[in-house]
């Protein structure tokens, strides 16, 4: 009887003993696994990428860095197509920390969907867009009115009211504004704040250009009256025509060509 009992004793003591040294290793292996998968993911985010390309686009960038690491990039084209980027210059630089500028210029996102891919999308905040005010003087601080400024690369675009004041929306912090006006040179600003004040320069070359009026030259800053300028070889084409003010006949609006006495040999007026 009480070797029956001891046997009983020493039975479930082991079997006891085999349960904890089971779980134990199966602890141990959880443990194990879930640190290697962590410490790859790591070291997958601390892969060292050197690049230094000039005139490139934010695609090419992708791949060169797939290209130097064991990370894979998903994303549509149309998120990464037209983001040029004129100089990247990085060296021995954890690929994460080198890229997440860039992204965050275009308004991009990345998200980790597995040890070693990544989906680009873009930033959901961006597509809610920035409005901007802003005004448009000249050098000596006189408003500018009827400058039309466009977002680059979009189909955003607004000119000045009378006080050279403007409202436009734009689509992010990051954006470029072309500027033009006639008499100025153009300019491509980018959007630093939600107030901007432009200023632009006259076009000098332009005034000083020469234009033939009857039978001498002047400049054109030194006209009063309008001046039109005509392609001959679009408006003459096939036409049979004896003199260049019968080819001028109906080219030029407000223009009116008249022979006096009704012939056409006589001087035109």
């Amino acid at each position: 009887m009480k070797n029956n009992l001891h046997g009983q004793v020493f039975f479930a003591r082991k079997s006891s003993t085999i349960k904890y040294a089971l779980m134990t290793k199966l602890t141990l292996a959880l443990t194990f696994a879930f640190t290697v998968k962590v410490f790859g993911i790591s070291t997958k985010a601390q892969e060292k990428v050197s690049l230094k390309i000039r005139n490139t686009d934010l695609k090419t960038v992708l791949k060169t860095i797939e290209k130097q690491t064991k990370v894979k990039f998903i994303y549509f084209d149309n998120v990464v197509d037209d983001k040029n980027l004129p100089l990247i210059s990085v060296e021995n630089q954890n690929w994460n920390n080198a890229l997440a500028p860039l992204l965050n210029r275009f308004q991009l996102r990345m998200e980790n969907t597995s040890e070693n891919t990544y989906v680009i999308t873009v930033n959901a905040k961006s597509l809610q867009g920035l409005d901007i005010k802003g005004k448009v003087v000249d050098r000596q601080g006189f408003p500018l009115s009827g400058v039309t400024l466009v977002e680059k690369d979009k189909d955003r675009g607004t000119s000045t009211n009378d006080k050279g004041e403007f409202t436009l929306r734009v689509s992010g912090p990051n954006a470029v504004l072309l500027v033009s006006n006639v008499g100025f040179i153009s300019q491509e600003v980018s959007v630093s704040q939600s107030f901007m004040a432009i200023t632009l320069q006259e076009d000098l070359t332009s005034l000083e250009e020469v234009v033939v009026v009857g039978y001498g030259t002047q400049k054109r800053a030194n006209l009063t009256g309008s001046v039109a300028s005509v392609d001959m070889e679009k408006v003459l084409g096939d036409r049979p025509v004896t003199s260049s003010s019968q080819a001028l006949q109906g080219a030029l609006p407000g223009l009116q060509v008249t022979f006096g006495g009704g012939v056409r040999e006589l001087q035109p007026n």
